[in-house]
C-alpha cells in the first residue's frame, strides 16, 4: 500500500508538468497511466494480464478499446485514456459504448491524471454508473486525499478485482447513491413540506408555521456524506464582516487587482455565471464542463468564490467526488449588472 501511495504522490505532480505542457495521448498512456496500473499489480508485459488496443467492433467499424485488463486471461476492466487535458466524459461515452458491446462489467475513463471507474450493467442508469472518481494532481499536498486515493484505487488490483472486493465497494456506494437521491428529492418535496407542517401543529398546538419560512429552510437543507454518517446542514445565513468588506471592495470600490480578477473570473466565464445563477448550486466537477475549464482552473475558481463571499461551500458531491457551490443570492444582481444581463435571460 505505501509502494502504492508514493507512487500516487509521483504521478499526481507529474500530471500538473504534463497539463502545462499538453502532453498528448501516448505520452499520457506510457508517463501516467502505465505506471499507476503496474504499481497496482497488472503486467503489461504479458497478454494474459494486458492487452492494448483490444478489438471491439460499433457500426461496422473496429473502435479499439485502450486497454483490457484481463482476469484469468478475459476482459475484465477496459481503460480508456485520452490525453492529459481533455475532459474524461468522452471517454465515459466511448468506452461505455465499447464495454457495453463486449460485456466487459468494468469501465476506467481517464487521461492520466482524473480517474472515473464505472459499474458497466445496462440495467444501471448512466449517471448512477460511477463508483468514485480521483484526481491525482488535487492529492499531491493533502495527507488525507492521498491516504483516501490509495485506498480507492487500491480496489482495482487484480487481486481485489478477482476476489469480488471491487464489486462489494461498488454495489455498497450504489445503494448509498440511490438513498442519498431519494432523500434529496424527498427532502424538496411538497410531501415533506406537509410533514413539518402536520408535526408543527401538533408540538405548537393552535399555531401554524410560516409558510414562506418553512420552504425556504427546506432548500436549505443539505446532504453531505462523511466518514459513513449522513448528516443535514444548513446554508449559513450571515455573511462575515470580512467576507462582506471584500463584496464590497470587489464591486463598489475596484481597484486594478479587482478589475482584473472580475474580467477573469467573471466576465471571461460568462457561459459558467448564467448556468450557475440559473441552478444556484453546482459542484466544482461541474464547474470544468462549463466555460471550456481546464482542470488546474476549478481550484482557483472557487476559491475566488469563497474568498470573495459569492459562493459557499455547502457538502460534497459522492457521485462526482467534488465539492459542492451554493451562490449568495445576494451577489446575483451584481453579476447581472457586470454581464449585462437579468435573471429572466439567465433562466431561460
Amino acid at each position: 500500500m505505501l509502494s502504492l501511495q508514493d507512487k500516487i504522490k509521483e504521478l499526481g505532480s507529474k500530471a500538473k508538468k504534463y497539463q502545462e505542457r499538453n502532453i498528448p495521448e501516448p505520452g499520457t498512456k506510457s508517463g501516467l497511466i502505465e505506471p499507476l496500473f503496474r504499481e497496482m499489480g497488472w503486467d503489461f508485459e504479458n497478454f494474459e494480464s494486458v492487452e492494448p488496443e483490444f478489438p471491439v467492433r460499433l457500426g461496422g467499424e473496429t473502435k479499439p478499446a485502450d486497454y483490457a485488463l484481463k482476469i484469468d486471461g478475459e476482459p475484465s476492466l477496459f481503460i480508456e485514456a485520452k490525453r492529459v487535458n481533455l475532459d474524461i466524459k468522452t471517454a465515459i461515452a466511448d468506452g461505455t459504448a465499447k464495454a457495453i458491446k463486449k460485456r466487459v462489467p468494468w469501465l476506467i475513463a481517464t487521461n492520466g491524471d482524473e480517474i472515473a471507474v464505472l459499474k458497466i450493467d445496462e440495467k444501471i442508469p448512466d449517471a448512477e454508473r460511477v463508483v468514485f472518481q480521483v484526481v491525482l494532481s488535487e492529492s499531491v499536498d493533502d495527507k488525507k486525499k492521498i491516504k483516501q486515493n490509495t485506498e480507492l484505487l487500491a480496489l482495482l488490483s487484480p487481486e481485489n478485482v478477482s476476489s469480488g472486493k471491487l464489486e462489494g465497494f461498488s454495489m455498497e456506494r450504489l445503494k448509498r447513491t440511490r438513498i442519498l437521491n431519494i432523500m434529496k428529492k424527498y427532502f424538496q418535496s411538497n410531501e415533506f413540506i406537509k410533514s413539518i407542517w402536520e408535526r408543527h401543529k401538533k408540538t405548537y398546538k393552535g399555531e401554524e408555521p410560516d409558510l414562506n419560512i418553512l420552504k425556504k429552510l427546506t432548500n436549505e437543507i443539505n446532504i453531505g456524506v462523511e466518514k459513513e454518517h449522513i448528516m443535514f446542514e444548513p446554508k449559513p445565513k450571515d455573511l462575515t464582516a470580512k467576507i462582506k468588506k471584500r463584496m464590497e471592495r470587489l464591486f463598489k470600490y475596484p481597484g486594478k487587482t479587482e478589475k482584473e480578477r472580475i474580467d477573469r473570473h467573471i466576465v471571461g466565464k460568462k457561459e459558467l455565471w448564467v448556468e450557475f445563477i440559473e441552478r444556484k448550486e453546482m459542484s466544482s466537477a461541474e464547474f470544468k464542463d462549463f466555460a471550456e475549464f481546464k482542470k488546474k482552473a476549478t481550484g482557483a475558481f472557487s476559491a475566488f468564490l469563497t474568498a470573495n463571499g459569492l459562493a459557499t461551500n455547502v457538502g460534497y458531491d459522492d457521485i462526482r467526488r467534488g465539492a459542492i457551490w451554493r451562490i449568495n443570492e445576494e451577489i446575483i444582481p451584481e453579476i447581472e449588472k457586470i454581464l449585462n444581463i437579468k435573471t429572466s435571460e439567465a433562466e431561460k
